[in-house]
């Protein structure tokens, strides 16, 4: 899927000049948008390849097993712990663009704020 993406991606944008005319910055336009839509596509499949390293390993290794089996007893416990962690961080996030967000650059939109908190 990677590589039908690249080979649709790239020979079709034929590249650039300076100064640049309409029809070429639509064209570089278009190009962004499937960039990024590479780029999706190449995070899901990275993710979905661990995945199977994973598996592969779990049934090659048994020491492996137990890790799983571990993080299967306390998924509940992990998943409260998340939710936790989440809510308390987006309570310090909003504290934090309400009280410094006019005086400092790092607070000034909520997504700066979020970043500056992470």
């Amino acid at each position: 899927m990677v590589l039908l993406l690249w080979v649709e991606l790239f020979p079709r944008s034929g590249g650039f000049k300076l100064p640049m005319d309409e029809t070429v910055f639509d064209m570089m336009d278009v190009l962004t948008v499937r960039m990024h839509l590479y780029l999706r596509a190449t995070a899901i499949i990275a993710v979905l390849l661990m995945a199977k390293n994973l598996k592969t390993l779990t049934s090659k290794f048994p020491a492996f097993g137990v890790l799983f089996e571990t993080i299967s007893a306390a998924r509940m416990d992990l998943l409260y712990f998340t939710i936790i962690s989440a809510v308390l961080s987006l309570a310090l996030t909003t504290i934090c663009y309400c009280l410094f967000g006019p005086n400092e650059r790092r607070f000034n939109s909520q997504s700066t704020a979020i970043m500056s908190v992470l």
